[in-house]
């Protein structure tokens, strides 16, 4: 296979769509000798944060000098960002060479005539088998697996990690996960295991105490944010406390939010040194302050500064919101909406509309896109609409009259940041 013939492969089977369960995935990583069963790893599950909290950890590791994997989905630009050691990207070449291996062992096994049903993984499961490969071949120090979708029947939960994390919970992809708080909080928790420590940033009563019933049957100490450990926002980082004692660390993300995802870091790190990973207090401050995680909540200093967000879902608009408030409040902001079908964009658009001077309407090139007249329909009368059918004439509009602006935001889908985002670092880097 070239490089073009793995990724067709690969992109293929998205035909297959999404099948929630774990049978595929321990087949398949059977097949391919049970690489997840080769590293130490951090599971990390929740609606909204997870990345984030990756992103963290992974810096962190990082400063202190070890190999870390790190799991992410979607990428932004190209797929490698979503297999990553140390923070640099999966080589080409390492990733058309574990497809292949992937390809042979699905092979062989379909022709084995003693075999009774065909094995046929989704995109994600081989991307997540990848990844596994990808890590025990590295004999990275640790990984920082991101689930996908939920939880229990999430593809990567056939690890048995060394710590869960649960960031939180909102109503999402209820068709699958329930309709309830308490249902998806539930299926959030199916990544406890026993024995394992859970932290978790969970504010809803119902889902706190739903994962409290999950860890006390696997006999799993959970660790829950305002009761065993706090933080607080602190100038340009966190007060942090835990067990009666604060500290102050710095940390390079925008954004309220970052608080909770932040202070889940540290005390992750407390916990792993118990298990002797030996993270030292300088190389966490060091993590904490260098971390990056592009198009999240991302300011590019510009004569018009732009900033970059995936909010893609009411509750990460609303903390788009928040920071637009505290950071920019009473300025002209420009921005970029775009949003898929199956989202909640009427309410993302009452959120952002009172806080934009003007927005324009545009679609990224994926058939589950919105179409952006109906966004623009939807959107408030409040402000000034208009609608560029492609992505980069909305930018080369935004380049034209940002003079006008205090802000460029570009927002609500990550394949909308996804598509813009070579354009606008080429654009800010440039000028």
């Amino acid at each position: 296979m070239k490089y073009k013939e793995a990724l067709d492969w690969l992109y293929g089977l998205q035909a297959i769509g999404m099948k929630l369960g774990l049978e595929n995935m321990k087949l398949l990583c059977g097949l391919l000798d049970n690489p997840q069963e080769k590293f130490k790893s951090i599971h990390v599950a929740g609606t909204n944060g997870k990345g984030s909290t990756a992103a963290f950890l992974s810096s962190i590791f990082k400063a202190q000098g070890l190999s870390c994997g790190l799991t992410t989905s979607p990428h932004l630009v190209d797929i490698t960002e979503r297999i990553q050691v140390s923070e640099q990207n999966i080589p080409r070449k390492r990733l058309q060479e574990i497809i292949e291996k992937v390809v042979a062992v699905l092979q062989a096994y379909n022709e084995d005539k003693s075999k009774n049903k065909k094995l046929s993984p989704t995109f994600f499961e081989v991307i997540i088998s990848i990844a596994f490969v990808y890590f025990a071949e590295e004999e990275v120090d640790v990984a920082v697996i991101e689930t996908g979708l939920g939880g229990r029947l999430d593809s990567t939960n056939i690890l048995n990690p060394v710590l869960s994390i649960i960031t939180n919970v909102s109503l999402e992809h209820t068709q699958y996960l329930g309709n309830s708080i308490e249902s998806i909080a539930k299926e959030k928790g199916g990544i406890i295991k026993k024995n394992v420590d859970t932290l978790s940033t969970v504010d809803q009563q119902e889902a706190i105490a739903a994962l409290q019933e999950i860890a006390r049957n696997k006999n799993s100490s959970i660790w829950q944010f305002g009761k065993d450990f706090s933080a607080k926002k602190y100038g340009k980082g966190i007060s942090y406390k835990l067990n009666g004692c604060s500290n102050i660390y710095e940390i390079g993300l925008n954004g309220e939010h970052q608080i909770k995802n932040a202070s889940l870091a540290v005390l992750a790190v407390d916990r792993l040194n118990k298990k002797g990973f030996n993270v030292s207090e300088k190389s966490l401050r060091k993590g904490l302050k260098d971390v990056r995680w592009p198009g999240r909540l991302e300011l590019l200093k510009h004569s018009t500064p732009w900033l970059i967000d995936c909010a893609h879902n009411p509750a990460a608009m609303n903390t788009l919101a928040s920071y637009l408030k505290n950071e920019f409040a009473n300025k002209k902001i420009m921005a970029i909406f775009a949003a898929m079908q199956d989202k909640e964009y009427d309410k993302m658009l009452s959120t952002l509309s009172p806080l934009v001077t003007e927005c324009i309407f545009t679609k990224p090139v994926i058939d589950r896109a919105e179409e952006p007249e109906i966004l623009k329909n939807v959107c408030p009368n409040s402000i000034k609409k208009s609608v560029e059918k492609k992505v980069s004439r909305a930018l080369t509009y935004a380049v034209k009259v940002e003079k006008d602006y205090d802000l460029v935001l570009v927002t609500g889908s990550i394949f909308l940041v996804g598509e813009a985002y070579p354009f606008i670092t080429k654009h800010t880097k440039n000028a």
